[in-house]
């Protein structure tokens, strides 16, 4: 409760330095995101050709696990928060400017998680067309066998969409979708919905109950944007001078979540779901030190940060293939050597296809991008 009377306290307008922070955030948030999809070991070794289980390979293996202790959920977390911010941030929430709010999202959200969920089924789908039998042998031995109505289960149904990475994007929906019940608690009682949905995301995620923990994960973040909000927090005033403590706070939380992470698995999340508070405030302090001193969002990178985010998932598991047959890396330097260079080079690739994309056909990176690119 002190921690939303401080907050309270913080109460001013929403000044342009909260907005510019939060802008330059977004494209550092979606460069996370992708890191670790592609530090991922199981993913790496075996494009390799060696077992992931017995390979030895210390400075891969310290990459990987240092962008999983550092680094996983941290994107998503903070895009929750940013967006439960921003769809309160303004005047005040009525039926009106909810519904406006809804149709604004149709287009930035509910359009391109179908479009883009569509074309990685047909991306999947092509791996099994007879000119690619040579490349992928079991894939045609098996055939492809999903019935439509599979197909719209894994859009809407189940834990995962059928680009896995969309799953933020369903459960923002969700989140728009219930702002009408949880409004008076976002008013009045944040506190106690926040502690709610945070015992449900643990206790979902004891039980393995994947689509709940996505789900209550989501609400959380969701909630303490739009609460700090709706109290007309100035996020740039409210972040000034705790950045070095909250960057010492993000290494002891990291150094407590490595020791845990294989110990003591439970412990290790409710570790890193408190920490990912602090990565919230960190993030915006480094956002606001920028912001005071007029740094700008770079334009391009904003507006490539929706596609890169949907898109990435069709490349990864192929470039780290490619990687490893073109240069056949052998040294364990060489190997992390090579895949870290090649983190930047996937996001160069992404860059690239999304400028060609809204060079030849703007619309068409204006309805994949939810009209970001206009």
């Amino acid at each position: 409760m002190a921690f939303f009377k401080y907050m309270d306290d913080a109460r001013s307008f929403f000044g342009s330095d909260s907005s510019r922070a939060l802008a330059l955030l977004r494209w550092p948030l979606a460069m996370c995101i992708v890191a670790v999809h592609w530090f991922m070991w199981v993913l790496i070794v075996p494009a390799l050709g060696l077992d992931a289980d017995t390979a030895e390979l210390p400075s891969l293996a310290a990459l990987t696990k240092f962008v999983t202790v550092f680094l996983s959920d941290n994107g998503v977390a903070s895009f929750f928060f940013i967006s439960g911010y921003l769809f309160f941030a303004g005047e005040p929430m009525t039926r009106e400017r909810y519904k406006k709010k809804v149709y604004k999202r149709v287009f930035s959200l509910l359009i391109p998680y179908i479009l883009w969920n569509v074309l990685y089924l047909l991306f999947i789908r092509a791996h099994y067309l007879p000119v690619f039998s040579s490349l992928f042998p079991r894939m045609q031995e098996v055939g492809f066998t999903m019935t439509w109505g599979q197909m719209l289960k894994g859009m809407f149904f189940t834990a995962s969409p059928h680009n896995a990475n969309l799953w933020f994007i369903r459960e923002l929906m969700t989140c728009v979708i219930l702002v009408p019940l949880l409004y008076r608690g976002i008013c009045r009682w944040p506190q106690w919905l926040m502690a709610a949905f945070g015992i449900a995301y643990l206790v979902a995620l004891h039980y393995e109950l994947q689509y709940l923990s996505y789900l209550a994960d989501s609400l959380f973040f969701f909630t303490l944007g739009a609460a700090l909000s709706v109290r007309g927090c100035d996020l740039v005033r409210t972040a000034a001078g705790k950045g070095w403590m909250s960057a010492l706070l993000f290494l002891a939380g990291g150094a407590a979540y490595w020791y845990c992470m294989e110990r003591w698995p439970m412990y290790a999340a409710v570790i890193k779901f408190a920490g990912l508070l602090n990565v919230i405030l960190l993030a915006v302090c480094i956002a606001s030190w920028f912001a005071r001193r007029g740094v700008r969002a770079n334009t391009f990178l904003t507006g490539a940060t929706f596609f890169v985010f949907a898109s990435h998932p069709f490349l990864i598991a192929h470039f780290t293939m490619f990687l490893a047959r073109v240069f056949k890396p052998q040294s364990d330097l060489a190997i992390t050597g090579l895949y870290f260079i090649g983190y930047f080079a996937l996001l160069a690739l992404l860059l690239g296809s999304y400028w060609l994309l809204a060079k030849v056909s703007p619309k068409a990176a204006a309805w994949l991008t939810g009209k970001r690119s206009r």
